[in-house]
C-alpha cells in the first residue's frame, strides 16, 4: 500500500487503522540525526529539482534546491553537533501544518525535522499552485525509489481542508506540532490535544520592514541603486508581499532632505523594476487595495497615498503609536522617516519579525539590537535576503526544537 501522499476529501476516505498499520507511528524513529541516508535523500531531492526544467521561473524552488545540497547540510550538521553537552536524538513524530501563502516553507519545516531523525506528517494546502504541484511530484518519485522505502514509510504528506477529525487524529500522534499559517490557524489547531509530552512550535502572523540609510543610498552609482531595488523587489513581490518576512514598511533614515530625495528615487527605480519584470495584478485586487487604503486613511493611520502604479502604492504613515500593521500586500508600502536607526526602539513591537537593511554598519545594527532589548525583530538581514530561509527562524533554532537532548553524568 502506497500512502506517502494522500488527498483526503472526506472522513470516509481514510481508515485510521490502515494508517497506523502502514506507518507504525507509535514506534521509535528509524533514524539518528543527520545520518548519511537522510543527507543522501536531501541531496537527491536537490538534484531532482535542478534537473526539472519547469523550476527555472520559480526562484523560491531554486533557492530550496541550493539549501538542500549536501555541502550546506554538512555545515548544518557540524553546527548541530558542535555542543558536547548531552546526546542529541529525534523527538519521535512531528505534525506540520503548512501555510498556504508561502508553500515552500513546508519543505524547510519538514526537512529540519527529517534531518534530526523524526517521523513526519505534513498537511499541505488544498489550493495547490504550479510550484507546489512540481514539488509534490518530485517528492512522490523519490519516495518510490527502492533505497528510500524506509523514508517513505516514515513520512506522510496529506492534503485536506478544514477537518476536525483529521486534525485531532494527527495531533494525538504527535510529539511535536509545527503550526505555520497565522494566529487564527494556531488557535484552531491548538484545540486538538497532543500527546502529553508533546510540544507546539507556533509561527504567528508577523510583520517585517526595511531600513535604508538615505545618505548611503544617494551616494551609490545609478546601477548600484538599480541592483538594490531589484533585490528589494525579490524580498517584497516573490510571494506577493504576503510572506511573514516580506517588507511592508519602508524606513528612510537620515537628514530630512536626504530622506525625501532617497524615497522618491528608490520608489521610482522600484516602479521601473516592476515594469521590467512585467509584474501585474488584477483589477479586482487593485480595487481591494484602494478600498483598504482609503479605509486606513479614514481611520487616521495614513496621511498621504502616492499612487505610482497599480502594483506600487506608497503610503506615508505619520504616527506609529497605534499603528496596527495590517497590510493586504500586493505592492502596498507604508513609509516613515527617521533621523537615526535607533529610533526604531520606539516603533518595534513583538509582532515584528524581519528587518532588512542597507547602508548601516555592524556596530549600528548591534546597538539597535541592544536598544530593542527584546521588544521585537528576530532577524536582521541585508536587503535581498529577507526570504532566505535559515534554521534560526522566529527566534528559534528549528533543528534544536525538533530534536531532543538527553543529559547524563
Amino acid at each position: 500500500m502506497t500512502l506517502e501522499i494522500l488527498t483526503l476529501e472526506s472522513e470516509k476516505e481514510v481508515d485510521e487503522s490502515d494508517l497506523l498499520e502502514h506507518y507504525n507511528f507509535s514506534s521509535p524513529s528509524l533514524f539518528k540525526p543527520f545520518e548519511d541516508h537522510l543527507i543522501d535523500f536531501c541531496n537527491d531531492f536537490s538534484k531532482a529539482i535542478f534537473k526539472d526544467n519547469r523550476i527555472k521561473k520559480f526562484h523560491d524552488i531554486q533557492a530550496l534546491a541550493y539549501w538542500l545540497r549536501r555541502s550546506n547540510l554538512m555545515n548544518l550538521k557540524k553546527d548541530f553537533f558542535k555542543s558536547s553537552e548531552g546526546t542529541r536524538t529525534s523527538r519521535g513524530l512531528c505534525f506540520h501544518i503548512a501555510p498556504k501563502n508561502v508553500e515552500t516553507i513546508f519543505i524547510y519545516s519538514w526537512i529540519c525535522s527529517f534531518l534530526v531523525g523524526n517521523k513526519n506528517i505534513v498537511r499541505v494546502s488544498q489550493q495547490q499552485s504550479k510550484n507546489l504541484e512540481i514539488l509534490l511530484e518530485i517528492i512522490k518519485k523519490l519516495f518510490r525509489v527502492k533505497v528510500y522505502a524506509n523514508i517513505s514509510e516514515s513520512n506522510l504528506v496529506v492534503n485536506y481542508g478544514h477537518n476536525d477529525k483529521f486534525n485531532s487524529f494527527f495531533s494525538k500522534l504527535a510529539d511535536v506540532r509545527a503550526i505555520w499559517g497565522g494566529d487564527q490557524t494556531i488557535q484552531n489547531i491548538q484545540r486538538f490535544q497532543l500527546r502529553p509530552q508533546g510540544k507546539d512550535l507556533k509561527f504567528y502572523d508577523r510583520f517585517s520592514m526595511a531600513a535604508i540609510n538615505s545618505k548611503e543610498f544617494l551616494a551609490l552609482e545609478l546601477e548600484d541603486r538599480k541592483n538594490l531595488t531589484s533585490r528589494f523587489f525579490s524580498d517584497a513581490y516573490l510571494f506577493d508581499q504576503l510572506a511573514c518576512s516580506s517588507p511592508r514598511l519602508a524606513i528612510f533614515v537620515g537628514e530630512e532632505n536626504n530622506n525625501k530625495k532617497a524615497k522618491v528615487d528608490f520608489f521610482q527605480l522600484l516602479k521601473n523594476e516592476i515594469i521590467q519584470r512585467k509584474f501585474k495584478i488584477s483589477t479586482s485586487l487593485l480595487m481591494k487595495k484602494l478600498t483598504f487604503l482609503y479605509k486606513k486613511s479614514a481611520q487616521g493611520f495614513i496621511k498621504d497615498i502616492n499612487f505610482l502604479s497599480n502594483e506600487l502604492i506608497v503610503s506615508e504613515v505619520e504616527d506609529l503609536t497605534n499603528f496596527d500593521r495590517e497590510n493586504i500586500g500586493s505592492g502596498i508600502f507604508y513609509v516613515i522617516n527617521l533621523k537615526r536607526i535607533n529610533e526604531l526602539e520606539n516603533i518595534v513591537v513583538k509582532k515584528d519579525q524581519t528587518l532588512s537593511y542597507f547602508g548601516f554598519t555592524k556596530n549600528e545594527i548591534e546597538n539597535l539590537v541592544t536598544c530593542l532589548n527584546g521588544r521585537g525583530i528576530d532577524r536582521i538581514v541585508p536587503i535581498g535576503q529577507a526570504l532566505q530561509f535559515d534554521v534560526n527562524w522566529d527566534g528559534m533554532n528549528l533543528l534544536e526544537e525538533f530534536s531532543k537532548r538527553t543529559y547524563f553524568i
